[in-house]
C-alpha cells in the first residue's frame, strides 16, 4: 500500500474516532443548537447532590496535536483543542440540587459573557423559575479565533417524576428563548406520594400548639399559623420555614416577609417565601421556632470587658466554651465605620442548636442593639453592634435548642 492511501486511511481512522468521542460526550442530550452569535450549545451533563463538578479532558499531546489540526468546522466542540476548564458547586447542608451544566463553543467574538438564564421544564409544560448562571470557566484554542465555555444553573427542585426533562435556554438581555434540549430523565423513578391533610392542623410540640391555617403557593409561598403556650409570655418565635416532597425536593430558607398579629390565645403568624419546590399532590411544611427571651442558666455563657477596637482594625480574642461536645468560640473583634463585628466559630454543634446574642451593653451598662447577623450553617456567625462610642463590649451569648412543627398539606390556595 502507498504511502498516501495509508495517510487517507489513518484520518478517516481518527475523524471516526473523533465523531464517537464527540457524540458520547454529549451525555443524554444528543444535540445541539446555534445561537444567533454562532456559538453552538448544548447541554454537557446534570448532576444531581450537594457536590458538583464538570471537568473537560486534559488533551494528551496526540490528541493536542489532533485538536489543532483538525478544521474547527469540522468538530466545533472537539474538546481537544481547548486547555482543560472545570466548574462546580458544593453545599454544606444536606439538601441536594440539580446543577445543569451548559457547554458553548464558537467564534471569539462570541466569547462575551451574556446574560443566559435557564428553565426545566416537565412532561406538562409547568416549569421552574428562570436561573442565571451560578459559575462559568472559558479559555481560547491555541489560535485564539475560538473559545469553549462551561456555564453552570442550579436548581433547588425539579420535575423528579418527569420521564422526559426540557431545558430551555434565554437571553435576559435581548429577550426570547434562545435554544431547548429535551431527554429522558436520569433521575426518574417510581417515587411514592404523600396524601396531604385538610387544614387546620395543629401539632402539639412539648409545651407550644402550632396551628397551620393557611397555605398556598401562587406567586409566592405564604404559610399562616398560629401558636399558643401555657405561658403568656413565650419566647419562642418563627425562625425558619422548610419545604419538601416525596420525590426529595427539599427547600430550607429564611422567608423575606414575617409578620405577627397578638391574638388572645397566642400569636397569629404569616411567613412569605418564594415559590420553592416543584408541583406535588402534597409537601411537608416543617416550621422551627426558636427562643428569643427567657433562656435557662444553662444556656448562656457571658463575657464582659472586650475591647472595642479602634475604627479599621481587628483584635484576635480566641476566647471559647463548651456545651456538651460543641465548642464555641469568639474569635475576634473588629470596627468598621458605625459597626462593631463579633466573629465566632462552633465545632459540633448539633442541627437542631441555634446561637444567639442574648443581650450586649457598652461600659457604661447602656444597651448595645445588634444590627444584623449573618452565619454559615452553625459553623460561623457574625454579630454587628451599633456600638458607635463604645470602647468595651460586655455580651451575653445564648446556646439553645429549636423545635419543629411538621405539616403534610396540599400546595395551591387552601
Amino acid at each position: 500500500m502507498s504511502r498516501r492511501p495509508l495517510a487517507w486511511a489513518v484520518t478517516a481512522l481518527a475523524l471516526v474516532a473523533l465523531a464517537l468521542v464527540t457524540m458520547h460526550s454529549q451525555g443524554p442530550f444528543r444535540y445541539q443548537s446555534r445561537l444567533p452569535d454562532g456559538a453552538l450549545v448544548r447541554v454537557a451533563r446534570l448532576s444531581l447532590g450537594t457536590n458538583h463538578l464538570y471537568k473537560t479532558a486534559s488533551a494528551q499531546p496526540w490528541q493536542a496535536w489532533i485538536g489543532r489540526h483538525v478544521p474547527y468546522g469540522w468538530f466545533p466542540t472537539l474538546e481537544w483543542r481547548f486547555p482543560g476548564l472545570s466548574v462546580g458547586a458544593s453545599r454544606s447542608d444536606t439538601m441536594s440540587n440539580l446543577d445543569v451544566f451548559i457547554l458553548r463553543t464558537g467564534p471569539a467574538k462570541a466569547s462575551a459573557g451574556k446574560a443566559w438564564k435557564l428553565a426545566v421544564f416537565d412532561e406538562s409544560g409547568n416549569s421552574s423559575a428562570w436561573a442565571s448562571s451560578s459559575g462559568a470557566s472559558q479559555a481560547p484554542d491555541s489560535s485564539g479565533k475560538h473559545f469553549m465555555e462551561i456555564d453552570q444553573f442550579l436548581f433547588d427542585a425539579f420535575p423528579r417524576r418527569s420521564r422526559t426533562l426540557k431545558i430551555k435556554m434565554k437571553d435576559d438581555n435581548a429577550g426570547g428563548e434562545l435554544a431547548d434540549f429535551e431527554a429522558p430523565n436520569p433521575f426518574w423513578s417510581d417515587y411514592s406520594t404523600w396524601e396531604p391533610r385538610p387544614l387546620p392542623l395543629t401539632n402539639r410540640v412539648e409545651d407550644l400548639d402550632v396551628c397551620l391555617t393557611s397555605f398556598h403557593t401562587d406567586t409566592d409561598t405564604v404559610a399562616v399559623f398560629n401558636i399558643s403556650s401555657k405561658r403568656k409570655d413565650s419566647p419562642w418565635k418563627p425562625r425558619t420555614i422548610e419545604f419538601s416532597d416525596a420525590t426529595g425536593n427539599r427547600w430550607l430558607g429564611q422567608p423575606y416577609l414575617i409578620t405577627q398579629d397578638v391574638k388572645d390565645d397566642g400569636y397569629l403568624y404569616g411567613m412569605t417565601c418564594r415559590d420553592s419546590l416543584w408541583r406535588e399532590s402534597a409537601w411537608k411544611v416543617r416550621l422551627e421556632f426558636s427562643k428569643i427571651t427567657n433562656f435557662d442558666a444553662g444556656e448562656l455563657w457571658s463575657i464582659r470587658g472586650i475591647p472595642a477596637p479602634a475604627d479599621g482594625s481587628t483584635t484576635a480574642l480566641g476566647c471559647a466554651t463548651n456545651f456538651g461536645a460543641c465548642k464555641i468560640s469568639l474569635d475576634s473583634i473588629e470596627r468598621k465605620n458605625d459597626d462593631v463585628i463579633v466573629s465566632m466559630t462552633l465545632d459540633g454543634a448539633p442541627d437542631d442548636y441555634r446561637l444567639t446574642l442574648a443581650s450586649a451593653t457598652d461600659e457604661k451598662g447602656r444597651s448595645v442593639k445588634t444590627k444584623y447577623e449573618r452565619s454559615s450553617g452553625m459553623a460561623w456567625h457574625q454579630f454587628a453592634l451599633d456600638a458607635t462610642n463604645a470602647s468595651q463590649i460586655n455580651c451575653t451569648f445564648a446556646f439553645h435548642r429549636s423545635r419543629y412543627a411538621e405539616f403534610i398539606v396540599a400546595p395551591g390556595r387552601n
